[in-house]
């Protein structure tokens, strides 16, 4: 049985900002794990993709799209953040994320959490809420 992982957009851009392998990091760390992206998160990687976005950003933001055929698409009438918690919430799942703040509300949700930690790593955030 798999863990659900629900990512938000800053963990989708990482492996081509920090060659972060979502896969291998979060299995070490998880063990057998299912990505899940919520609905809202795919519209922004699009917006950030769009031919007007900023240069790097817009490229990784192409690459995460090419990502989504792997990965599980969940909706959610939530944006943003609030999305990935939602999706998290109803699929009692891990949250992938760099953003100090949705890291704060999943772990006060009594939700798992991990995190880069850079130089394409990943780490899991303790139970305590900072």
């Amino acid at each position: 049985m798999s863990v659900p992982v629900v990512l938000d957009t800053n963990a989708l851009l990482l492996p081509f900002t920090d060659g972060t392998d979502l896969d291998a990091e979060a299995e070490a760390l998880l063990g057998a794990v299912r990505f899940v992206v919520p609905e809202p998160v795919v519209t922004e990687l699009h917006t950030l993709a769009a031919p007007d976005g900023s240069g790097e950003t817009a490229r990784a933001a192409a690459g995460a799209l090419r990502l989504l055929a792997r990965f599980e698409q969940a909706p959610s009438d939530r944006p943003g953040d609030d999305a990935v918690l939602d999706v998290a919430d109803r699929l009692g799942a891990a949250v992938l994320s760099n953003d100090r703040r949705l890291q704060r509300e999943a772990r006060k949700r009594g939700l798992v959490v991990l995190a880069s930690r850079g130089r394409g790593r990943l780490h899991r955030l303790d139970s305590s809420v900072a």
